[in-house]
């Protein structure tokens, strides 16, 4: 850390939220007054991957992108609490060098599959589970230590969750005495079904969203998915303006709560070792290019409000480029006085002087359970999108903050677009690149190939559920052959693992994702069904995958459907090379 800071380790307070949008931050007028005389803020901080799960595990891991944590999504076989590797994390670090380390609120998504558990690392464990509610929950109770979890009781709460959150933080600061304090107030607010405290209710009930690129008109540069999206109807829109202004609403507590604890730290005399980060796991749509959620790309889902504050700090607002999940993790170890581990960067110049903290691109990264995947990197001016399938945008965010015109076909952007695609394919995780395979004949010889990107090769894969048409498996080195028995669609998940090892859990990478099939019936054929010498190799709903591979040996060299092919960083199974039958 600068000179600006104290030279011992610092006490550090998260107040993370759930769902909020970077815009959403004057909203919490309070905590604004107490602390935006000395907090930097930074407008430009991204999440690399826009959902709860992955960024929570990402910060909690130190700071480490979701392909290096196994966290993908939110859920299992993918995602989860059951996927994050808890041994080595920030919190065990922490405690191992004296911290009273703390987390009240939300773990992570389907804590409640691990029962009792509390992780290593925590001092005072109080956590709710994914699904609790905003009043009348349950909290799991708890310690452990930094080599090793323990079990939690059940304590029954009936009170505002927000509320709690108050009280158990203030509790927490007395309870941290003379030791340095990392404290991580983890808020439901504003997350759906975002119901305010009652008191609260109706303070937006003028709030009408309308900004940005809300319901846009012409989505014809977006890919396929979002091309399918119909514009809201009036009963949508209207239901979309009441949930959104339960949101502002959720906020209001939220604002109480983190002003009397700032008021709390400074009463007791803890300012000047303080170090308040305020910030969320991502970001929401709200209509934008017709789409209500996260989890994309685009700007309101990957950016996230980010504030940080202490008393040694000159007020600002920064535009430089953060990741939040990774830079702030780094920034925390530097202010404990920890060897900087990770994937992120130590804020702290930028913090105290307001240098540049020196990142030219910020990888983004999703990988839905029901979208396409997809993988990008957001510069100072630029964003550059490449979605499963072979679709490319491109947005000049300075003449077009709010995504409206994606000039991926402008000839003269052309070089610069492929600059990114390059310096892409080499940062991504692995994630499967094909949804759709080519159409298949009953009753003929078939062979297609599975495409990824990211990963190390050799690649492996393999079915995970479901089943392919009859006569049709996947091979280990990603072929999808045989000869499909009868017409009809399948759609089937399949996984693919690297040979690489994760410096987090010390495996390689995996991902699960489904394709599909189509199996068209056979044409009428001179020769009759089944006959030999017609051509077609083996047929039948018997024929074995070796035997078709070798009906395909004259093959050379298989070539993209239209649409796919031509788009660098895209790797297939084998890799766009002569099939190893063949």
């Amino acid at each position: 850390m600068t000179p600006c800071l104290p030279p011992e380790p610092l006490d550090v307070v998260v107040l993370l939220l759930d769902d909020m949008r970077f815009d959403q931050l004057p909203v919490l007028e309070r905590t604004l007054s107490r602390l935006q005389a000395e907090a930097v803020t930074f407008d430009r901080a991204y999440v690399s991957t826009p959902m709860c799960c992955p960024e929570r595990a990402s910060f909690l891991s130190g700071g480490w992108y979701a392909h290096q944590t196994g966290v993908l999504t939110n859920e299992t076989p993918t995602g989860g609490a059951t996927r994050f590797e808890d041994a080595r994390t920030l919190p065990t670090r922490l405690q191992e060098a004296g911290y009273h380390t703390v987390l009240l609120g939300k773990y992570l998504n389907e804590y409640d599959l691990l029962g009792d558990y509390v992780p290593p690392g925590w001092s005072t464990w109080e956590a709710t589970f994914d699904s609790g509610g905003w009043r009348d929950f349950e909290v799991r109770v708890g310690s452990s230590t930094p080599d090793a979890p323990s079990v939690a009781t059940v304590v029954p709460v009936d009170e505002y969750v927000t509320d709690w959150h108050t009280e158990r933080a203030l509790a927490a600061i007395d309870a941290a005495g003379a030791s340095p304090l990392f404290l991580y107030v983890s808020f439901l607010a504003p997350h759906h079904p975002h119901i305010p405290e009652p008191g609260d209710a109706g303070a937006f009930a003028d709030f009408v969203y309308r900004d940005r690129a809300y319901q846009e008109n012409d989505v014809s540069d977006k890919p396929g998915w979002v091309r399918g999206l119909p514009r809201m109807t009036e009963v949508e829109r209207e239901a979309a303006d009441f949930a959104n202004r339960e949101r502002q609403e959720t906020l209001l507590s939220v604002d109480r709560s983190i002003a009397a604890i700032v008021d709390h730290v400074r009463d007791r005399g803890r300012a000047s070792r303080t170090l308040f980060v305020l910030t969320s796991d991502n970001g929401m749509l709200w209509g934008e290019h017709r789409i209500a959620g996260k989890g994309v790309a685009y700007e309101e889902a990957v950016r996230v409000p980010l504030l940080v504050a202490h008393p040694a700090f000159t007020p600002r607002k920064v535009d430089a480029l953060v990741t939040m999940n990774l830079d702030v993790p780094a920034t925390i170890q530097a202010a404990a006085r920890l060897a900087v581990e990770g994937e992120g960067i130590d804020l702290a110049d930028a913090l105290c002087s307001g240098a540049d903290p020196g990142r030219d691109a910020a990888l983004l990264q999703g990988w839905p359970i029901d979208g396409p995947a997809w993988s990008a990197l957001v510069t100072p001016g630029e964003k550059y999108i490449e979605t499963v399938g072979g679709f490319r945008e491109f947005y000049d965010l300075v003449a077009d903050p709010f995504e409206e015109r994606s000039q991926h076909g402008d000839p003269s952007r052309g070089p610069r677009i492929e600059d990114l695609s390059v310096r892409l394919a080499g940062l991504r995780g692995l994630a499967v690149d094909t949804a759709d395979l080519p159409e298949a004949k009953a009753g003929q010889a078939y062979g297609a190939p599975l495409a990824s990107w990211g990963g190390v090769a050799p690649l492996r894969w393999s079915v995970e559920s479901g089943d392919p048409p009859g006569g049709v498996a996947v091979t280990s080195d990603g072929w999808v052959a045989g000869v499909p028995a009868s017409p009809g669609r399948h759609t089937f998940r399949v996984r693919v693992t690297d040979s690489g090892v994760s410096p987090v859990t010390g495996a390689s990478q995996s991902v699960v994702a489904p394709v599909t099939l189509v199996v068209l019936a056979a044409e009428p054929s001179a020769c009759g069904r089944g006959a030999a010498g017609c051509g077609h190799g083996p047929s039948g709903a018997g024929a074995t995958v070796a035997g078709t591979m070798a009906a395909l040996a004259g093959w050379r060299r298989w070539r993209p459907p239209a649409g796919r092919g031509g788009v660098p960083g895209r790797r297939l199974s084998p890799s766009a090379q002569p099939h190893p039958h063949s």
